[in-house]
């Protein structure tokens, strides 16, 4: 609204919402300058993929340039494109990082869970079907969401009070596990007042299957979009031109070597630091030092932090020192908590690699789990999957599966 607008609703002898009218359109007011704001940037986002085009025209047409002079060609047409297609405000910079790095990392480090790989199917749906399995599905089993929420409660309830799967309490993962899936059990069959026997009987047979078979590979974990496409050209830069080195660092028990090499993302990896191993959560600066130092880093900025979490790998690699990458698909770009912390946001993997002067991959891919293009703005959650998988007539509508 303009200043006109705001001084004639003053001058209006009505109250909207509860609030005078002229304070009322000076919120909308103010509404309408942040929705310009977020338009621009939005606008100046969309742009730089333009940029990046160009200089690959401009590379394909001067075949003398270095791959360094190449990756740093990249890198300025999308600075170019962040401070000269649109005049950046205090506000935009506020909020908004350096598009790009102008010096190249020694080090890599990728978080695992919702950065490489995501579920396949919901673990809530993993324990009901194991469950039933057991006993030759004689009885009818609680919905799928029960089993989710629990397991949800309870691994949450135990890495706050065990954290590092067990590894200062002299208890194994196996053992951190079996007290998570026992509790999760328990509670979604007291829930719907059946017998714990059910559970208690074939506990250790079901914490097993779950342990050793179902949650180490492909049947509850998929490799995340364009993942290995990334990774195919962060490798051939490490092995054929002297590249950074690729690791990593996840809050993970010592089987997420067995999970990266049952999904074939192991060999791309120079080494896997796990919370179980080190003894130290992904929110401590203790576990990026150790993998600065394994990878014989000296200077903490020169290394880069893939993560997707911002109170624990983004906060950890921040503190230390490190560059760090925030992946978060569907949401907005540039949002991000009031902190001191500074961080590079991106939609997906492979903006990675605009962002270290890299050539762009522009495959489209699909995802097992959902069953539709991953490009398309909206995407289903986990209840309507499995309200489509199991009926909704299963009470799945009552519970979180996230």
């Amino acid at each position: 609204m303009t200043s006109k607008q705001i001084e004639a609703a003053a001058l209006q002898d009505v109250n909207y919402g509860g609030l005078p009218a002229a304070r009322r359109a000076n919120i909308d007011f103010e509404r309408s300058e942040r929705e310009r704001i977020h338009f621009e940037t939005a606008t100046r986002v969309m742009n730089y993929e333009i940029q990046a085009e160009r200089a690959e025209v401009m590379l394909s047409e001067n075949k003398k340039l270095t791959p360094a002079e190449a990756r740093r060609l990249r890198r300025a047409a999308l600075k170019n494109n962040y401070y000269g297609l649109i005049e950046v405000t205090e506000e935009d910079e506020g909020v908004m990082a350096d598009y790009t790095w102008d010096q190249e990392p020694e080090l890599v480090t990728f978080s695992a869970y919702g950065v490489l790989y995501n579920w396949h199917l919901p673990m809530g749906l993993l324990m009901r079907e194991a469950l039933g399995r057991s006993h030759n599905y004689i009885h009818r089993m609680p919905p799928p969401g029960a089993f989710q929420k629990h397991f949800k409660e309870s691994h949450e309830d135990a890495a706050y009070h065990i954290p590092c799967y067990g590894a200062h309490e002299n208890m194994s993962s196996w053992d951190w596990w079996f007290h998570v899936f026992t509790d999760a059990y328990l509670k979604t069959i007291n829930e719907f007042y059946m017998d714990e026997d059910i559970v208690l009987d074939k506990i250790d047979e079901l914490v097993d299957e779950l342990y050793y078979e179902i949650t180490v590979g492909p049947e509850a974990f998929e490799v995340m979009p364009l993942v290995k496409v990334v990774l195919d050209r962060l490798a051939a830069w490490r092995d054929n031109e002297g590249g950074p080195k690729l690791a990593v660092v996840a809050d993970d028990d010592d089987r997420l070597h067995v999970v990266l090499e049952n999904l074939g993302l192991l060999p791309y990896f120079d080494f896997v630091l796990t919370s179980r191993e080190t003894g130290y959560e992904p929110r401590e600066t203790n576990m990026y030092e150790i993998a600065l130092e394994t990878a014989g880093v000296k200077r903490a900025k020169k290394g880069l932090h893939v993560g997707c979490k911002y109170e624990t790998d983004i906060t950890g690699s921040c503190e230390t020192g490190m560059e760090a990458v925030s992946v978060k698909r569907f949401q907005t770009l540039y949002e991000r908590p009031n902190d001191p912390y500074e961080f590079h946001p991106v939609y997906e993997n492979r903006e990675l690699l605009n962002r270290l002067g890299l050539p762009q991959a522009d495959e489209e891919y699909m995802s097992r789990r959902r069953g539709n293009f991953w490009e398309e703005e909206e995407d289903d959650d986990d209840e309507d999957f499995l309200d489509e998988f199991y009926g909704a007539d299963e009470g799945l509508d009552e519970y979180e599966y996230a």
